[in-house]
């Protein structure tokens, strides 16, 4: 489809379309997710934070899209990302988590979020592979399983990430919600407030394209993608578009992701 576009050069108003639907559809699930905790509706408010984060994720996927320079290398390589739950669920958790808040931390904790299965270094004791957290977060907020080696069987109430929903007292963090909606809310609103700038739409898309050509952004340039965003906003403002401070300095402006999916083999080693 991405391709179809690019030919009839309709690229930026389907990318535009595709940031804000996917934000607003993140907006309505957190609704989905707070009457489900509300409702004490635990593991299918799981699901629906999971489902919310990976949202978020694709939004990011699809901005990131647009500092990719379009390069037909790097387009399939993002499209397989926007429709793999792993990858989606990474990007949202590496813009509410990013490490040491550098490019590099974020693509380490990208890789790291996005390894399907971590196996058992040890196959004589019998324990199964590990989930990758976005992959265990949904599967264990929806089925019941049977776990071998004596535990029984698993029902979706019993997962180890359940308290993180609950509305209880006892659960509640510093600002009086629960860390399943803290993290959503740290991962989607800085593109809420971005989208209310207008930075999603067509025109300004098409800038952000135009400013990051040309620039493969990667682990240690950190500085350089400063400079391009400093240089963003004045395009921005010089076509009427301002955006704010916070928006220039949040995680989904500042960390661009995509070297982790396009091109991993030229990440340099995290140290």
């Amino acid at each position: 489809m991405l391709k179809v576009a690019i030919d009839e050069g309709t690229i930026w108003p389907l990318i535009s379309e595709g940031i804000c639907a996917c934000v607003e559809n993140a907006a309505s699930l957190r609704k989905d997710f707070l009457v489900l905790v509300e409702n004490r509706r635990f593991p299918a408010a799981q699901f629906m934070y999971v489902t919310c984060m990976e949202e978020v994720g694709k939004a990011a996927i699809l901005f990131d899209v647009a500092r990719t320079s379009l390069a037909a290398m790097f387009l399939p390589r993002l499209c397989r990302a926007f429709y793999n739950h792993a990858a989606k669920f990474a990007y949202a958790r590496v813009l509410v988590s990013p490490g040491r808040g550098d490019l590099a931390a974020a693509l380490e904790k990208y890789r790291i979020e996005t390894i399907e299965y971590w196996h058992n270094p040890n196959p004589e004791d019998g324990e199964p592979d590990s989930l990758a957290d976005g992959l265990y977060e949904r599967e264990s907020a929806l089925y019941v399983d049977h776990v071998g080696y004596g535990r029984g069987w698993f029902r979706p109430t019993t997962s180890s990430i359940m308290p993180r929903l609950r509305a209880d007292p006892e659960f509640l963090g510093n600002s009086g919600s629960t860390s399943g909606e803290t993290e959503i809310n740290a991962a989607l609103r800085p593109l809420e407030r971005a989208h209310s700038e207008s930075l999603f739409c067509a025109d300004a898309v098409a800038m952000v394209s135009k400013e990051f050509s040309g620039v493969f952004c990667n682990a240690g340039d950190d500085e350089q993608v400063t400079y391009i965003l400093g240089r963003l906003a004045e395009s921005l403002q010089r076509s009427g578009v301002t955006i704010s401070t916070e928006t220039v300095q949040a995680n989904f402006m500042r960390l661009p992701i995509y070297a982790a999916i396009v091109a991993p083999e030229r990440i340099p080693p995290f140290r």
